[in-house]
């Protein structure tokens, strides 16, 4: 009879470690993500101030305003 040879699986410890490994990378990676849409975020929105206030400004200006 041949012997069936079984695969060997990774214990309980390797298993929580490489979660704990996957956790803490998705952690970081989502704060990075985070502080950088923080960041793109206000300036888009001060961008986008900054047009409308210009654009009202132009608007006034061409009605014989201001």
């Amino acid at each position: 009879m041949k012997r069936i040879k079984r695969k060997k699986s990774i214990t309980k410890t390797t298993q929580r470690l490489l979660l704990i490994v996957v956790l803490v990378v998705f952690a970081v990676s989502t704060y990075v993500n985070w502080r950088f849409e923080k960041s793109s975020a206000g300036l888009h929105f001060g961008n986008q101030a900054y047009n409308a206030a210009v654009a009202t400004m132009n608007d006034v200006t061409a009605m014989g305003g201001g």
